[in-house]
């Protein structure tokens, strides 16, 4: 089974990162959007995981949710990855990390690490994923694009994590919630 831990979106948000997408509709050949449904804010990816780790990555989530407090997250900014060269994926995020969010990271990274998994070697950086570009044949156009976004700012109130199953399809990944934790920390 292949899983990941992340926080879901709400409406206003997908609707905020619809939104970049569709102003980069020129692309749309080059690109392959993630659809609304699909969108969320991964906190740790864990890959393919034997079917007897189940229960151990269950309460590792409960744990994490259970320390962690809620906070809210402003998408109002879009960008991609990597920062020069070809552009690989194309985000929305936000312009200052929630100190409760950051926390709640490295709190998903100590916990899965405990369990054996790899510990990220990059900086945490809040991203929501709306495009995946497999080659970058624009030139610079599509950087620049990205670069030109008119962010409206929506704001939402994170107070749960979610474990996500995501299988993939010939027309991308799929991805189906296997358990829900809120947050049990105090604002």
């Amino acid at each position: 089974m292949r899983l990941f831990v992340a926080i879901e979106l709400d409406a206003r948000i997908r609707k905020a990162l619809a939104s970049m997408r569709d102003q980069l509709s020129d692309f749309r050949r080059d690109v392959r959007w993630v659809g609304d449904e699909q969108m969320h804010l991964t906190l740790k990816f864990l890959g393919e995981v034997d079917d007897d780790m189940i229960g151990d990555i269950q309460e590792a989530c409960k744990t994490v949710a259970a320390t962690a407090t809620s906070f809210e997250l402003c998408v109002d900014r879009g960008g991609c990855f990597p920062p020069r060269g070809p552009v690989r994926v194309i985000w929305g995020g936000c312009s200052s990390t929630p100190d409760a969010l950051a926390e709640c990271a490295t709190q998903c990274d100590d916990a899965f690490t405990s369990l054996g998994f790899e510990p990220e070697r990059r900086p945490f950086a809040p991203h929501m994923t709306i495009g995946r570009v497999k080659f970058d044949k624009t030139g610079r156009r599509l950087r620049d694009a990205i670069a030109g976004l008119s962010v409206t700012p929506a704001t939402q109130r994170m107070t749960s994590l979610a474990l996500f199953q995501s299988t993939l399809t010939p027309a991308g990944a799929k991805y189906a919630v296997v358990g829900n934790y809120p947050f049990g920390g105090s604002d």
